[in-house]
């Protein structure tokens, strides 16, 4: 899937685990065609474990964040996993800065079944 200045990749390895390969800007222009893509997944397979590349994001905004964290909102209502892993530097900070940054974790440990790494706690505002 491709919108202006982001392209989506999808790949299935198993029931189990999908991963989504994210490249270009993510904003309030392409978190459409985002949200299309990530609703394409969760209805079409269910996948325990959804893992989320984003070291080709070159720009996060908070629509953005926004739409990665009502996916692992639905997902863990579902009893799955949502991990975003790797990231790009850029991505990271923005995620950190939004509080979010415990979407942000390993790959391995998603498909070990291990907890996500914590790492920036959320703001009381959040």
């Amino acid at each position: 899937m491709t919108a202006p200045g982001m392209r989506v990749e999808i790949t299935m390895s198993d029931v189990a685990e999908c991963r989504v390969r994210i490249a270009g800007e993510i904003d309030i222009a392409t978190v459409g065609a985002l949200r299309t893509a990530f609703a394409e997944v969760l209805e079409a397979s269910a996948p325990d474990r959804l893992v989320v590349d984003l070291t080709r994001v070159t720009f996060l905004s908070a629509a953005g964040v926004r739409a990665f964290v009502q996916v692992d909102r639905r997902m863990r209502s579902d009893g799955a996993l949502f991990v975003i892993d790797p990231i790009s530097p850029v991505a990271e900070r923005v995620m950190q800065a939004c509080g979010c940054g415990d979407l942000v974790g390993t790959a391995l440990s998603a498909s070990s079944g291990v907890s996500r790494r914590r790492r920036a706690p959320r703001p009381p505002w959040s």
